[in-house]
């Protein structure tokens, strides 16, 4: 038995939180000093700007070479300066520049894909090998290449222990030292995975040290050369190292997993299919049967439709379904009508923020149409990549991922469930961030010629 199965019960309270929440209310106790909520009305006051509040010593679980990352940063000094440091890195004007790059690689995949066919494909795998190329690309500059061959990246499979880490360091910290030392498979295979990851990075870091400014990837170049202004200087190598690993942790898994339940939801829904289908039909008619010319960006990110569906996935299964926990560090907070004293705990869960039928009538349906036309209780009800000062670095390269792989993906082809796929093998497996648990999404696939 692996360890984090031995403690499920500790690391998955997502489904205990929200049973608490509709018996009991929009705000629960969940722990002897942890206050739940469930409106996204209270985000703000919990999450946003200028709020009272510090990360908890739960985020600790999340670094990777024992060096402090953006993620995992508790003092606000330290964190802003990291923030503005790295923002840049994911500001749509750089993202923009490797658009390119992403739409061939997802070009790529249905070429891959297509070749496999026909007959049944478990797609669940290359989504995982194309959000690990959209990162690698964006922050090492570099393509490994692991859609257009068979080659297998020597970690790619391993990326899932990141999740399993945090989550057991979290509550057992003296493992984050010790772990590779423990005597047992179950316990130190993780963090021999993990080191291995930290050793592979930190000579991609070095390597891109020996070039010149003008030839290192412009991410590294970035965190090398830029002081940080906490530090008052530039990042050093193993700093480098926790932050593009931090990155990975982030991105490129929970990512694949979303596109993973959105390519089921879509799928097994008739209705949405269609209309998705149509959508992308009339705003690209030759691609990919009569033109080589792929879509433009620009018309990918205002589709209507398609970027419903992506919000819908979004909402219904979030990347990171549990708490975000917070400690009051003044002498109270109000938050909504409840005024909590210093040091208590204070979080949400998207899962139950997704939930709230309030924002979202029939929570349990997967509805792209909640996020058409002039609802704005639902857009306002979505918290995808959280509230404020700490809400995903990350987001805008995710949202592109989801827009070009998503519309390229069901105009490249008509998509069916294979017959053996069955909703079970999509019950959400939550180690921190959330994923099917069977690790399968089994489609077939036939290259669509209209």
């Amino acid at each position: 038995m692996e360890v984090w199965e031995a403690l499920d019960t500790l690391l998955q309270r997502d489904d205990a939180a929200e049973e608490a929440h509709l018996r009991y209310g929009d705000i629960v106790r969940i722990g002897p000093n942890e206050i739940s909520f469930s409106n996204p009305g209270q985000m703000k006051a919990i999450y946003g700007h200028g709020v009272p509040v510090l990360k908890t010593d739960f985020y600790q679980g999340g670094t990777f070479t024992g060096k402090d990352n953006i993620f995992t940063m508790r003092i606000r000094e330290q964190h802003a300066a990291r923030r503005k440091l790295m923002s840049r890195n994911f500001a749509q004007a750089p993202l923009m520049e490797l658009v390119p790059q992403f739409l061939k690689k997802t070009e790529a995949l249905c070429h891959k894909l297509e070749s496999l066919g026909p007959g049944q494909i478990n797609v669940y795998g290359w989504l995982h090998r194309i959000g690990l190329e959209f990162i690698l690309m964006q922050t090492l500059g570099s393509d490994p290449k692991l859609t257009e061959n068979d080659t297998h990246h020597p970690a790619l499979r391993d990326l899932e222990v990141f999740p399993e880490n945090f989550a057991i360091t979290a509550i057992f910290p003296f493992l984050k030292t010790h772990g590779v030392n423990v005597p047992f498979q179950s316990v130190n295979r993780p963090f021999r995975i993990q080191a291995s990851w930290v050793a592979y990075c930190m000579s991609l870091v070095k390597e891109e040290r020996t070039k010149e400014s003008k030839d290192k990837s412009p991410w590294i170049r970035r965190l090398t050369e830029i002081e940080d202004e906490f530090l008052a200087r530039p990042l050093e190598d193993i700093e480098v190292t926790e932050e593009i690993i931090s990155t990975l942790f982030a991105g490129s898994g929970t990512t694949s997993a979303t596109l993973a339940f959105l390519l089921y939801a879509v799928t097994a829904d008739q209705q949405i299919y269609s209309n998705l289908k149509q959508e992308l039909h009339e705003a690209f008619p030759d691609w990919p049967n009569n033109s080589d010319v792929l879509p433009l960006i620009g018309q990918i990110q205002k589709l209507p439709f398609l970027n419903a569906v992506i919000n819908e996935s979004l909402r219904r299964f979030p990347t990171i379904p549990g708490s975000m926990p917070r400690r009051i560090t003044s002498s109270s907070l109000k938050i909504g009508d409840s005024t909590l004293p210093k040091g208590t705990v204070v979080s949400s869960q998207n899962y139950s923020l997704h939930m709230n039928e309030e924002y979202f009538p029939n929570a349990e349906k997967f509805d792209p149409g909640r996020f058409l036309g002039e609802n704005t209780k639902a857009k306002e009800g979505l918290n995808s990549f959280s509230e404020g000062p700490r809400g995903c670095l990350g987001r805008n390269l995710a949202v592109l991922e989801l827009q070009i792989v998503t519309a390229l993906f069901f105009r490249y082809f008509n998509v069916k469930l294979d017959p053996t796929m069955r909703d079970e093998y999509m019950t959400m497996k939550v180690i921190f961030s959330g994923s099917p648990v069977a690790e399968k999404v089994l489609l077939n696939l036939e290259k669509d010629i209209s």
